[in-house]
């Protein structure tokens, strides 16, 4: 079966004909990818103008900061692979509670709590290992003053047990509201590698910094938000996970 040949379109948002391509140069390497048309599910047009449309940006600046430090930290490391948003939600409102009327929080404290059913009946499903994790970066945080500036923050943070440099970028762009870092997960991974924004053979353990540097390349060539950008491609991939994976 022929495919019919679309005709090309200027698109609406940034006036980019949908031939035109986006240049990315990361770790000594060069490549394009084509703007593609905005009507067009996955192409790099199609999530700029979804983010734009969708007023994901408008999300950001309503949920940028969820509280003080500890807040985010403690959500940050509730959530993640394996566990849904929901459920990391619920787990962090239990959290908080003990966060919030002790002054020695300890992973026992922590854990008895996780191992209760949550208010919706279910089951946080790694309370001892989170438990254990918040108890240290807690203590970590009411020891000493952090660095309120993103870079020296997120350094700070991959010092801490459990965190690696998606949870520190998550934590940084929540707490601060920063647009110099960026969320890498597998559903961001899998919706731009199908059109070549991220090359296929670099992955997430190995490649964060790589990956990182071409979204936000990504961002600024679409003239949006990073953390904009990333919440629009995950709500997408949530939404409709059969055509990204």
């Amino acid at each position: 079966m022929i495919k019919p040949v679309l005709s090309p379109v200027r698109d609406p948002y940034c006036g980019r004909w949908s031939w035109e391509s986006l240049q990315f140069d990361v770790d000594s390497r060069s490549w394009r990818v084509e703007w593609g048309r905005f009507d067009a599910f996955g192409s790099p047009a199609y999530w700029v103008n979804e983010t734009v449309r969708r007023g994901y940006e408008n999300e950001i600046d309503r949920g940028a900061c969820q509280g003080d430090l500890e807040s985010v930290v403690a959500f940050c490391l509730l959530g993640g692979y394996g566990v849904s948003y929901e459920m990391a939600s619920e787990a962090h409102s239990a959290v908080m509670e003990i966060l919030h009327s002790s002054e020695n929080v300890s992973t026992e404290l922590l854990e008895n709590r996780l191992r209760e059913p949550l208010d919706s009946g279910r089951r946080y499903r790694f309370p001892g290992q989170r438990s254990r994790r918040i108890a240290s970066a807690v203590r970590l945080i009411r020891g000493r003053t952090l660095p309120q500036n993103a870079e020296q923050l997120r350094t700070a943070l991959l010092t801490f047990e459990g965190v690696g440099p998606k949870t520190s970028a998550w934590i940084v762009r929540n707490y601060l509201g920063s647009d110099d870092v960026a969320i890498i997960d597998i559903w961001l991974v899998r919706a731009l590698a199908r059109v070549g924004i991220f090359p296929g053979e670099w992955n997430v353990a190995r490649d964060y910094d790589k990956l990182e540097s071409a979204f936000l390349s990504f961002a600024r060539q679409g003239r949006v938000r990073p953390s904009a950008l990333d919440l629009c491609i995950w709500s997408e991939a949530r939404r409709y996970p059969y055509l990204i994976s």
